[in-house]
Formats: C-alpha cells, structure tokens, sequence
C-alpha cells in the first residue's frame, strides 16, 4: 500500500524570477550512491519560479519513518530541498535511493489503474506553483502527509492540517 505525500518548498522571494533546471549531482549523497533508476538529468525540465510555494507528488513511502527522516537527515538546507522540488514529482524518496517519474521507463499501475504513463510529459510531472499554503492542504487533499520546508521542516497529515516540527517527530 502507498503512503502518498506532497513535499513543498516556501521559495524565498529573491527566487521569484529564477529559472532553474535539475542536477543530480546536487543530491545529498555522492552520485554513486544513489539508485536513481535511469536518471537523464536531460529529460527533466527546467522550472521557472514564479509563485512562493513549489510542491512534488510523492507516491511511496511517505510516512514519517520513511520519508520524514530521510528528508529531515538528508535535505538540511534550502538549496538542496529546492533542487530536489525542480526534479518533479517521484514514486519514492528513501535514505540511498530515489524514483523520479521523469526518468521512469515504464508506465506505473495502482489497482488496475495507470497512474503515470510511460510518456508522461514534463507538463506533467513538474513542480505545482501556488501563492497559498492553504491550496496544498486543503479537504481535496488526499495525501497522507504534507511536508514543508520553511527555514526547516514541518509536517501536517490528511486528518490534521496543523503543521508540525518534523525533527521533533521522527
């Protein structure tokens, strides 16, 4: 079963403007270590940054044991979550390894149901912009847990939208 999670970013306001393409070897792990299937920085997107929150889909493994601590341990600081936001929406995000649709070479099925096709495009796949934090945290959201990188992350849940201290949780 799938713990889905959004991962957000509050883009500081000298960003606004800024036109940014994902690199890979701005991970926060030697690029070796990484098991990053296929990853083609080439396929990913660049992503001109015109509203103050970016958030990713992220679709495995999303519970605070998983994916909380790997982000709270491994994306410590604004530029790395921002790089890490500019490669698009993932299938999962663990301690060594990471799954970006990007770069996927085969379609993705959930009960049946083809959630990610193998063509998937960039339009797709890359970062939601908004204004408001609200618009990620709304009733329509269905996601497990919402994480937010603002001078450090915090974390709210599906039943609860009161953000969190992550580091105190996990």
């Amino acid at each position: 079963m799938s713990t889905r999670s959004t991962i957000i970013i509050k883009v500081r306001d000298e960003d606004i403007g800024r036109h940014l393409v994902f690199e890979s070897s701005k991970l926060p792990t030697e690029e070796d270590d990484w098991g990053i299937d296929g990853c083609d920085d080439k396929s990913i997107g660049g992503v001109t940054i015109e509203k103050k929150y970016l958030a990713i889909y992220c679709h495995f493994d999303g519970h605070l044991d998983r994916l909380g601590k790997t982000l709270n341990e491994k994306y410590t600081d604004y530029e790395t979550v921002l790089n890490l936001v500019v490669g698009g929406d993932v299938s999962y995000i663990l301690k060594n390894s990471i799954l970006r649709y990007a770069t996927r070479n085969d379609g993705f099925k959930l009960q049946n149901k083809v959630v990610v096709q193998k063509d998937s495009t960039w339009e797709e796949l890359k970062p939601s912009q908004k204004d408001s934090l609200e618009c990620f945290c709304d009733s329509k959201c269905m996601n497990d847990f919402v994480y937010l990188f603002e001078n450090g992350w915090s974390y709210c849940t599906f039943n609860n939208h009161e953000f969190k201290s992550l580091s105190e949780n996990v």
